[in-house]
């Protein structure tokens, strides 16, 4: 039985690591070593971590917050394992998972990555739901460029993040994860011209790295799925990602950067690539409410003017909902800045009904 390392990024974790660092000390798979990297916590993290007697497991602690993907870098750096599997701080995993994704590795010699699917939690731990591999794909163990573009372009990343396991030697063909503040130090020009097309800032947080980096990837190799719930992937309030309101954007950037490769080698499916087409327009819809409730008139306007510009090309894919969007952008335009306190007279008349109703609801 080969050591396999396991990579626990953490920042402020102190709520969840304990349970996910039990999960994982539990594993039916013994042979580990287990890589806390710690961004600078400023609560207990450190304290619970050291609180295990088990010897496999190790803490460094970054002087300052270098991000997930950051520490990520630094787990693949330290690790001299031929598999390192990065799972995130608070997030748990059944027994089995190191097992069946080192077997699966073993067994699939040309694929470099494994991921599985998830049963998903609230803060409390409670299941909520379940993450799978779209119905499409459940057939399939292994996963090429063209499957998974086309996919994503159709769903979004439908790979989870924190169930993946490696090879480590991919990194040193394809690279390391590109970190969050890649938008700032990048010298690629598309890189900059699709920032631009996007209006957005070149310190941006970059969210969508596991997706690029699965596209990376999957240039050379092959990526492979367990079809098993092997996780318990946790949705709460205190998450990375949840505090970055461009993440659309990252996955549009990202998407459009490899769509040069993908047309160049004829691979993507034109259904698919409508479906990404009417997602991006929709999503200039949804920037324009946002600018909306924030009161941003004139930035809501530009985007609700897009939006219009583009319904067209919606089509081949349109709903009822589309209609209503159309209706709706067409009367903000049209109504001027007024519309945002109408707007927000709607939204106070519709959350006293609906308190009203609840009220009402209770009295015997």
């Amino acid at each position: 039985m080969e050591k396999i390392t396991i990579g626990i990024p953490s920042f402020n974790s102190s709520k969840y690591i304990r349970d996910c660092i039990e999960s994982v000390v539990k594993q039916t798979y013994s042979n580990l070593e287990i890589i806390v990297v710690d961004n600078g916590s400023q609560d207990n993290t450190e304290e619970i971590v050291l609180s295990f007697k088990d010897p496999r497991i190790k803490f460094i602690r970054n002087p300052e917050n270098i991000y997930c993907y950051g520490s990520t870098n630094v787990i693949m750096n330290i690790a001299e394992t031929e598999f390192v599997a990065v799972y995130h701080s608070d997030d748990m995993y059944k027994p089995t998972v190191v097992e069946e994704q080192v077997r699966f590795l073993q067994q699939h010699k040309n694929v470099m990555a494994v991921f599985t699917e998830a049963n998903l939690i609230n803060s409390s731990g409670t299941i909520i739901g379940e993450w799978k591999i779209p119905k499409e794909f459940e057939s399939a163990d292994t996963i090429d460029f063209r499957t998974a573009f086309n996919g994503f372009l159709k769903y979004g990343d439908f790979f989870i993040c924190p169930s993946a396991m490696f090879v480590k030697k991919v990194f040193s063909e394809i690279g390391t994860f590109k970190e969050e503040k890649f938008f700032s130090t990048t010298q690629d020009p598309f890189w900059l011209q699709l920032l631009e097309r996007y209006e957005m800032d070149r310190n941006m947080i970059f969210t969508a790295n596991d997706l690029e980096m699965w596209l990376r990837m999957l240039q050379k190799f092959q990526i492979g799925i367990l079809h098993k719930k092997l996780m318990c992937y946790r949705i709460h309030a205190g998450q990375g990602t949840a505090s970055h309101s461009t993440s659309y954007e990252n996955f549009f950037i990202v998407m459009d950067y490899y769509e040069k490769y993908a047309r160049e080698n004829n691979l993507i499916s034109q259904h698919c690539w409508n479906s990404y087409r009417s997602k991006k327009i929709r999503w200039e819809f949804s920037k324009g409410q946002r600018a909306l409730s924030n009161k941003e008139f004139v930035k809501a306007r530009k985007n609700f003017i897009r939006f219009l510009k583009s319904f067209h090309k919606i089509f081949p894919d349109i709903t009822f909902k589309d209609f209503y969007r159309f209706l709706w952008a067409v009367a903000v335009i049209s109504s001027g800045p007024f519309i945002c306190n109408f707007r927000t007279i709607l939204n106070h008349y519709l959350i006293y009904k609906n308190r009203h109703r609840q009220k009402k609801m209770r009295l015997p």
